[in-house]
This record gives structure tokens, sequence and C-alpha cells, in this order.
């Protein structure tokens, strides 16, 4: 009989090494699903911060367009025969721009008047369907949010920077334009274009 009791003694497991293993393995479990956790959320900041970097190239690239194809055609009108279409302020500048896209071949020019400006949190560009009628309202499109500063110079001809840029009939374009953007997420962001 002692035989047959230690045979049944070895067949299976006891309590105590059964709630080892079932201790070991949700040990295991807890920290598989905290490292799934925490890839999963690692992978949702990294989404959401290449959106924003996306967009936050968009908006450049929509700016370098219009900086490079600024146009220093003068605007004719009663009160002054000739007036350089490019102005620039601190927080707002705009101008003519050529190489308006026409898919529908609308009757209207090539050129595109056109002015960026901060507005609240949103950097925005405003353009117009015509381009020297004032009366009209502009379109505006909402580019960029998140902006809690904006700050653009203009390299004059003399090398030196201004705030403002009015204009003039011999310098109708500012040498260079430097733009500073403070976000919320990425800090401050300086481009600088040179126009010559």
């Amino acid at each position: 009989m002692t035989r047959q009791s230690s045979f049944q003694q070895e067949l299976g497991y006891t309590v105590i090494e059964i709630l080892i293993a079932v201790s070991i393995f949700a040990v295991v479990s807890v920290a598989a699903y905290g490292a799934l956790d925490g890839l999963s959320k690692a992978t949702e900041a990294t989404d959401a911060h290449a959106e924003d970097l996306a967009e936050l190239q968009y908006v450049f690239a929509r700016l370098s367009s219009d900086i490079q194809s600024l146009v220093a055609k003068p605007r004719f009108d009663e009160l002054q025969p000739q007036k350089p279409m490019f102005f620039g302020q601190s927080t707002q500048w705009g101008g003519l721009r050529s190489g308006w896209a026409n898919p529908l071949n609308q009757p209207r020019a090539q050129l595109q008047r056109f002015m960026w400006r901060r507005s609240g949190e949103s950097l925005e560009r405003l353009y117009w369907p015509r381009i020297y009628d004032d009366q009209s309202s502009p379109q505006v499109d909402l580019v960029f949010d998140q902006v809690l500063g904006l700050s653009v110079r203009y390299l004059g001809a003399n090398g030196a920077w201004q705030d403002r840029w009015d204009s003039q009939l011999n310098e109708p374009l500012p040498r260079a334009v430097e733009l500073n953007l403070d976000h919320r997420r990425f800090g401050r962001v300086r481009r600088l274009w040179v126009l010559e």
C-alpha cells in the first residue's frame, strides 16, 4: 500500500505549486499589459506629433509659395498713380502673387492679392477674388491654430531689418523676409526667405 500511495502523490501538482504558477503567470501578464499599454500610448503620441508636424510643414510650404511668388507689380488708382502692392507689418503682411491656379478656366487673372495675419491663436490667409477691388470681402482660410505669437521682419536694401515695410517704386520688395512663429507645441519656429 505504501507503493500505491506514493505513486498517487506523484501524479498531480500540489495546491501550492499551482498557486505559485498562477502567481507567476499573473505577474508576467500584468508586466506585458503595462508594456503594451505604454507602447500604444507612445504610438498615439508619436502619431499626434507627426500630424502636427505635417500641418506645420504645410503652413510653411504655403507661406513659402506666397513669398517666392511675390510680384512687384504697381497698383494704379486715382489718388496715387503708382503704388506697389506689397506691404508688411510686424504681425501681418500681404501682396500680390503670381501663379494662382485656375483649373476651371474662370474669367480671372493669374495674379492673386493675399494677406497673412494672426487672429487670436490662429494664423489666417486672406485672399481677394479681384486684385484691385477694395470693396469686396476677402475669403478667409484658417491655416494654423495654437499660434501664440507672430512677428515678421523685412530686410531693406541698406541691410537693416525693419518691423514695417512700406514699398517704394524703387524698392517694391524687401531683400528678405523673416518670420517668427510661437506655437503651443513646437515653441518658436523661425523661417527666413531671401527674395533677391
